[in-house]
């Protein structure tokens, strides 16, 4: 602020040292949105590092109980399913649904063997995760006993929007074919706990497996919400 005890005219001077205090305070306020930026994504990033250990923790209590060989193999496996989501993300948002299961499907054959089909989805990072995991258990189920065990089998997977009370519903299906004939577990493996229960807690949502003869089928269905993301 410039201050005169008489009114005057402003001169070149004047107006020049306005538009240096004017650049000035530019300058200022964006070396402010950068700080508040940069902390906005360290504490993302913090926030997705206690995660993934917490996580990682996880992964190693539930193995435990496996041989040793087992537990390398299942462990790998679950670590590279949780990787596979992290590889898809997208600043903004968490992941895309779609190229989510086309990461974690991709060694199973997505083109000649896998249907996927539904609207463009953004998961929210943690539900990312989640599901990541998730559809890794069941496809290392239906590679070992479920449909991807024989070359005849076919995987579908469709997911949709729809309205309901005022209020929008997600509702995915996967629905396994061709393969050899399903008998209900007898016992409740990780896979199952993994699906049924992390799943169905993170997106606040209900999960149910169906162990039809014909395939196995499991159906997701959940509010949208802060914890499951947002159509595209």
């Amino acid at each position: 602020m410039l201050c005169f005890p008489e009114p005057r005219r402003s001169d070149e001077f004047d107006d020049e040292l306005i538009a240096v205090c004017a650049d000035m305070v530019e300058l200022t306020l964006e070396r402010r949105r950068a700080r508040e930026q940069q902390e906005l994504v360290l504490g993302e990033m913090q926030h997705r590092v206690r995660n993934l250990f917490a996580s990682v923790g996880a992964l190693a209590n539930v193995s435990a109980g496996e041989d040793i060989t087992a537990f390398k193999a299942a462990f790998q496996g679950r670590l590279t399913a949780m990787a596979a989501a992290h590889s898809v993300m997208v600043t903004g948002c968490g992941a895309d649904l779609a190229a989510l299961l086309e990461k974690v499907l991709g060694p199973y054959g997505i083109a000649r063997r896998i249907e996927i089909a539904g609207p463009p989805i953004c998961l929210d990072t943690d539900a990312a995760s989640a599901f990541g995991m998730a559809f890794h258990e069941l496809a290392t189920n239906a590679a070992k006993y479920g449909a991807l065990s024989v070359e005849e089998g076919r995987l579908e997977i469709r997911w949709n929007v729809t309205v309901q009370k005022d209020a929008r519903m997600f509702s995915l299906q996967w629905s396994e074919s061709g393969g050899p004939e399903v008998k209900p577990p007898t016992r409740r493996g990780f896979g199952a706990r993994a699906v049924e229960r992390m799943l169905a807690t993170t997106i606040e949502g209900q999960v149910h497996l169906a162990f039809d003869a014909e395939g196995l089928r499991c159906v997701i269905d959940a509010p949208f919400s802060r914890n499951l993301g947002s159509p595209r």
